[in-house]
């Protein structure tokens, strides 16, 4: 029998020894310099249903491939290619998957004019167009802005669907037969501007943009190796002067070449995957229209529930009920907020999935109590290994109906060791099995309550004895597909699953899940979060958590997070702090989480300074759920991620898409963590416009800047012309810091004008689908701050309906305002104000407004929330703005009951 211990040697061998590289891999060491002569078969031209088809040649035979073009979206054009020949196994057509692709948006044909000119065919819109050269065969895609992309300009286009016969691949301990023969495809896509940066294919361990290969391409399959659990291919190829992306739909094993040619003053990037088909989109236009379509036909996030934004306390090594327990107490003695308790593999029998080692854990009912009665949540580990046992009962009933992935020869199951031992892996391609491991999170299946969620690890998955830590990828899955089809696929499936099981556990099906996954792929961000995985314990791992974050969202999964402090190793005091400081307002999921053999790292366990910091940086957090939440509303409605690169907002100039350690979050905050050890000066860029420090409201005088920094600095700057809302005080949970009341922060432009927005709902269900929430726009204008409803511009059936806005979000207050660059001195009417400013900050106290009233802003009728200020100058104006209030005053007096709000 192998014991525990053993199997965490396996796995620490698996993570250390060196993944397979190019020459290793037979699909990749036939392709990586091949190139052929592609061109097009004239008189096979079609353009029908506004479809343009074309048969391809290779080095002047008839390749058996058919080309399809259609327009998807307004600025999204599909390029396929496609087998004419009958092949002698089945190819993973993950385009028919509907967790991935929508296939109502896939499978629209949107209007084009079609032209034939000497050479070339030209398909036209009004936001983009193609042109198809014959001779050679590329595709050129230009949008309105002239951002150009050009597909198989290098001619290097693979598409291996002759049965061709391959060695197998021989590596280390295991042969893979390869017994369909050689599958692979390739396509190279090229960008004009060498100095175009290319960014995307989350998630990879390295700079938000990506480096030119040489010797070895860029590998992209999903497996248990830090930076390599999840893969996103959606590829962005950006510069002040270009703007342009594809995604390429395909989950095999694939690898990236990368380049740049100065001759032709383009950069470029070979995709060769092992399997599938090639069907890339090509997604034009400015970013946030780019993201927009791209998440409509992928999916937007869920609005999860807002206690997901509080602290989560973790570690794998939580041993017993009584740690467990004690960790709970000793936060709360330490007045430490947090929402979420987390349990690893320890809290399992046999680290089996699903059900509670009671020697360790005798009363699981009573955490649930516990925490229930703090406004608390547990998440459980849940993963896919079920054990070769004949006491686990899930195990045993997925044996009895044929639900594990099988070995090549499609009928002996695949057994390899993960933490349970010799275990087996459901085939969650098969929808059958999906439902069956959905229903295992029933109330009355295993012992769970409503304040319990889950966490799906090991799912991409994670086999500890086998060649780079997962099923051999000739193993077999529903339909007949080898696992090398769909290996990016498989985690996905699994999340969808678990997410059904945790939605429908509830009769009502109305409240959100939080289910967070390793593994994942386009499509995830409606199911699941997402964390970065076992990172380590250094200042370079907090570094490159940043630019995974940003690239993250940018491939359309912005809810997502990296381990506070690091798993692996452990952090000095210094990398703990800078990574609360830099985590409070970049990751969605803020979650402090560390390795067994890694010391415990609980707040309560540093002196008095460093739980300050700790705290400080973790109630910054809750202060400004308020400006999150509502940033992930819109990330809901639009597919722009909450936290983003400065380029994103600012494309037009060239310096910032390069800046990778500074973030903004909702458009209107920046941030400018401290990410190097001992650092004392901190360079912080300025992206246009004014921008005011967040705590002292001083501006931000240069376009470079060196700033003195201590262990307590976490440089944060709101955007002039913008709004932020945050709660006046925080409490010990979301749910306990929510019931204060708001303060708004207006920064002004160089006009004297501020507009934000604000969202609020019941943070728990699904009713905000139904338009049951606040969604205000807020405007500062000639010195008056108004209330507008505001539009849901993704989906207009989600509209804010104002008869069923929640009582939690009826209730919210605004009791304070906080005003940056402001041209005069304001005061208020009410007597119980008071009006005090400090250098560039001038703060209003003891004020009621209440953002659920509103304007009509077409009709220009004002609310009783409108705010009108009448500014003196800060010389010489004193004692007219007293006139004034004795003038108004008398008339404020009559509007008392009127609830109206007037300031001076």
């Amino acid at each position: 029998m192998i014991t525990f211990s053993m199997f965490l040697f396996i796995t620490f061998c698996i993570s250390a020894e060196p993944l397979k590289l190019c020459n290793d891999m037979g699909f990749c060491s036939r392709n990586i310099n091949l190139t052929n002569k592609w061109t097009i078969k004239e008189s096979s031209i079609r353009f029908e249903k506004d479809e343009f088809s074309a048969q391809l040649i290779n080095n002047g035979e008839d390749a058996q491939l058919i080309l399809k073009i259609y327009l998807m979206q307004s600025n999204t054009f599909r390029v396929q290619i496609l087998p004419t020949n009958t092949e002698n196994f089945n190819r993973y057509k993950i385009s028919e998957n509907p967790q991935v692709v929508n296939q109502n948006i896939l499978n629209q044909h949107l209007p084009l004019t079609y032209s034939n000119e000497i050479g070339i065919h030209c398909l036209v819109s009004e936001k983009c167009k193609a042109e198809i050269n014959i001779r050679p065969f590329e595709i050129k895609i230009i949008d309105e802005f002239n951002s150009t992309i050009i597909l198989n300009k290098r001619q290097e286009l693979v598409y291996e669907h002759f049965g061709q016969k391959v060695e197998p691949d021989i590596w280390r301990y295991r042969n893979d037969t390869i017994k369909n023969g050689a599958t692979a495809v390739s396509l190279d896509f090229n960008f004009a501007g060498a100095n175009t940066r290319l960014s995307g294919y989350s998630e990879s361990f390295d700079d938000m943009n990506f480096n030119d290969t040489f010797d070895e391409p860029v590998r992209m399959a999903n497996f248990d190796y830090f930076s390599y659990y999840g893969h996103i291919p959606f590829v962005y190829g950006h510069s002040s002067k270009e703007m342009i992306a594809f995604f390429w739909l395909n989950p095999s094993d694939s690898v990236l070449k990368i380049g740049s040619d100065v001759k032709t003053d383009t950069r470029y990037m070979r995709v060769i995957s092992e399997g599938g088909f090639i069907d890339t989109f090509i997604f034009t236009g400015k970013l946030k229209t780019i993201l927009s379509s791209y998440t409509e036909l992928t999916g937007h996030i869920e609005v999860p529930a807002i206690s997901t934004l509080g602290y989560h306390q973790s570690k794998w090594g939580y041993k017993n009920q009584s740690i467990f327990e004690s960790v709970i107490d000793r936060l709360n003695k330490i007045s430490f907020p947090f929402d979420y308790m987390w349990m690893d593999v320890d809290h399992l029998a046999n680290h089996a999935p699903f059900y509670f080692d009671r020697n360790l854990f005798p009363n699981p009912s009573a955490i649930f109590e516990k925490l229930a009665k703090q406004n608390r949540f547990l998440i459980r580990l849940n993963d896919p290994h079920l054990p070769n046992s004949t006491t686990h009962q899930i195990a045993v009933d997925a044996l009895r109906h044929g639900y594990f992935v099988n070995e090549s020869d499609g009928k002996t199951r695949f057994i390899g060791n993960c933490w349970p031992g010799m275990s087996s892996w459901p085939d969650f391609l098969n929808p059958e099995v999906r439902n069956w491991w959905s229903t295992h999170y029933k109330y009355t299946v295993n012992e769970t309550a409503p304040n319990v969620f889950f966490w799906n690890d090991m799912d991409e998955p994670s086999v500890f004895d086998m060649v780079e830590g997962t099923l051999p990828k000739d193993t077999l899955l529903f339909g007949n597909h080898e696992f090398r089809e769909i290996r990016n696929v498989y985690a996905l499936m699994m999340h969808y699953s678990t997410y059904l099981g945790v939605v429908n556990r509830n009769e009502d099906k109305n409240t959100r899940p939080f289910i967070l996954t390793r593994g994942y792929f386009a499509g995830s961000q409606k199911y699941a979060f997402m964390w970065s995985g076992d990172n380590y314990a250094n200042f370079d791992n907090l570094r490159k958590s940043v630019s995974m974050t940003l690239v993250a969202g940018l491939c359309g999964m912005p809810l997502t997070g990296s381990d506070l402090g690091g798993f692996n190793d452990n952090p000095s005091e210094e990398l703990l702090y800078r990574w609360y400081q830099a985590g409070s307002l970049l990751y969605p999921l803020y979650r402090s989480h560390c390795h067994e053999d890694s010391d415990f790292k609980e707040p309560y366990l540093y002196d008095s300074h460093i739980q300050e910091l700790l705290l400080n940086a973790t109630k910054l957090r809750y202060s400004l759920i308020p400006t999150f939440y509502t940033a992930i509303f819109e990330s809901h409605m639009t597919g722009k991620p909450p936290v983003q690169p400065l380029f994103s907002i600012f494309p037009e100039i060239e310096e910032l898409h390069d800046i990778q350690e500074q973030y903004i979050l909702g458009e209107s905050l920046m941030a400018a963590p401290v990410l190097y050890e001992d650092l004392h000066i901190l360079n912080v860029s300025k992206p246009p416009g004014r921008w005011f420090d967040y705590y002292t409201g001083k501006l931000l005088e240069n376009d470079y800047n060196e700033l003195e920094v201590t262990d307590s600095s976490f440089p944060l700057y709101i955007r002039g012309g913008k709004i932020i809302s945050r709660f006046s005080k925080t409490g010990q949970t979301v749910n306990e810091t929510i019931k204060n009341p708001l303060t708004l922060i207006v920064a002004c432009n160089e006009k004297g004008e501020a507009s934000g927005s604000l969202y609020f709902d019941d943070g728990v269900s699904y009713n905000y689908r139904q338009g049951k929430y606040l969604y205000r726009k807020i405007v500062y204008k000639k010195n008056t701050l108004s209330f507008f409803k505001a539009k849901n511009v993704g989906n207009e059936d989600e509209n804010e309906n104002s008869d069923e806005i929640p009582e939690e979000a009826r209730n919210l207050t605004i009791t304070s305002i906080v005003f940056y660059g402001l041209k005069g001195l304001p005061a208020l009417i009410d007597d119980d104000t008071v009006v005090s400013c400090v250098a560039d900050r001038c703060v209003m106290k003891n004020i009621n407004l209440h953002p659920f009233e509103y304007s009509e802003e077409e009709s220009g009728k004002k609310s009783n929330t409108t705010l009108y200020i009448i500014l003196g100058s800060v010389a010489g104006g004193i004692i007219l703005i007293v006139i004034v209030a004795v003038v108004i005053r008398k008339c404020i007096k009559k509007k008392k009951e009127e609830n109206a709000y007037e300031t001076l």
